[in-house]
């Protein structure tokens, strides 16, 4: 009797877990745990806005503006360099790579409101991609 009500058991487990994935888990996608994920997803998740001097910037090195988003969702955010205590919005640097291999420092403030991120600055790490260029003055 006890090995009937066992295998009762086990079956209605095995049964209760196969439900519940596929129910309430398996298509869904869960928000991150870890602050540095947190941080990358509200990012990429508002629309980027680039000051003069980070468009400069990046049409001197030849760098695509879409290239921003990939190297911030790609890269890692430096939360001993950022302001998180700024306000209004908190400063975030983040160090990532585009897809075309340039690594670039990029600095960030995200209003969550208005679903908005500014670019504030952009920095491209290889000296020997950097080219004359006058965005210092903007």
């Amino acid at each position: 009797m006890d090995r009937k009500r066992f295998v009762f058991f086990i079956v209605g487990i095995v049964l209760g877990s196969v439900l519940v994935y596929f129910m309430l888990i398996k298509g869904k996608k869960f928000p991150s745990w870890l602050p540095q994920d947190r941080v990358k997803e509200q990012i990429v998740g508002t629309r980027l806005i680039l000051n003069p001097k980070s468009t400069c910037i990046l049409s001197c090195n030849n760098i695509d503006p879409k290239e921003v988003g990939i190297a911030i969702s790609n890269g890692d955010v430096l939360f001993s360099k950022s302001d998180t205590r700024k306000k209004p919005y908190p400063v975030y640097q983040i160090e990532g790579k585009t897809t075309t291999g340039v690594e670039m420092v990029v600095f960030t403030e995200t209003n969550s409101k208005t679903q908005v991120t500014n670019i504030l600055n952009i920095e491209v790490k290889q000296k020997s991609q950097l080219q004359k260029c006058s965005c210092d003055s903007l």
